[in-house]
């Protein structure tokens, strides 16, 4: 290279200083690409640090779970229907099976679950429950379930003192970081009660004692229609077909038809 400077005309100094300059550029531009690799494994740390955390928070959130149960079961002692039903999912739901007193079945969706609470709470006058062996079963980070078994007591107008043993197993959903129940299994393993007869809901358990001394009237025919019900109604109705009939009878034979 130098030769070839001589016989172009250019210094020997000149040559030199062009290769230091070209070995710089070269050296600099090694280092500069080399360290991009290195942002790439700043970048890989902090994504798996964000993860760290989140599986930290999903699993610090199935203490709350456990809270979010107890706090369901003492709302459900309150017998606020409208209270316990901020606790479930739109779409959530319950099933009861086992010795139900008849109330046993899948009650799908808030409104189901209304007529169920309702119907199990509205005549009880006392209601506590126990729970023991809470423990989270399952937890995939937006679904926990806790398994719990409950010591049912209290007192009713139609069963009298009871008593029930129940295997509880609840489902909580996190949707937009509130959890709430999806899903609720109730096996009433026992149930036992002063009172037997008419064990279901409605005007069924009317059967059971005399009737709710709050649905009594000054107003006869308001009693007469509650105690009697239907085969009142169905006299009332026959009586009154039988006298129009006489009625139209009656008026024939007044007024033979001319020939």
């Amino acid at each position: 290279m130098i030769v070839l400077a001589r016989q172009s005309g250019i210094s020997t100094a000149a040559v030199i200083g062009g290769v230091v300059v070209i070995v710089i550029i070269a050296a600099g531009a090694f280092f500069l690409l080399s360290g991009s690799p290195g942002a790439s494994v700043s970048s890989t740390f902090s994504s798996s640090s964000s993860r760290s955390s989140s599986s930290e928070t999903q699993t610090a959130a199935t203490v709350d779970v456990q809270n979010l149960l107890v706090q369901h079961l003492r709302t459900i002692e309150a017998r606020q229907v409208e209270a316990i039903l901020a606790d479930y999912t739109t779409n959530a739901v319950v099933v009861w099976q086992g010795n139900t007193a008849g109330l046993g079945g899948t009650h799908n969706g808030q409104g189901n679950i209304r007529l169920l609470m309702a119907s199990a709470l509205g005549t009880a006058q006392t209601l506590n429950l126990t729970p023991s062996g809470i423990a989270v079963v399952r937890n995939t980070g937006t679904q926990v379930t806790v398994n719990a078994t409950l010591s049912l007591s209290g007192n009713s107008q139609f069963l009298g003192p009871f008593n029930a043993t129940i295997l509880a197993s609840t489902t909580y959903a996190n949707s937009g970081g509130e959890w709430k129940i999806s899903n609720e299994n109730w096996d009433f393993q026992s149930l036992a009660a002063s009172l037997s007869g008419g064990a279901t809901t409605f005007p069924e358990w009317q059967r059971v004692g005399e009737p709710i001394v709050t649905r009594r009237s000054s107003d006869w025919m308001h009693n007469f229609a509650w105690d009697f019900g239907g085969p009142g109604v169905a006299i009332v109705i026959w009586a009154f077909v039988v006298l129009i009939a006489a009625a139209v009878a009656v008026k024939r034979s007044g007024n033979p038809m001319s020939s």
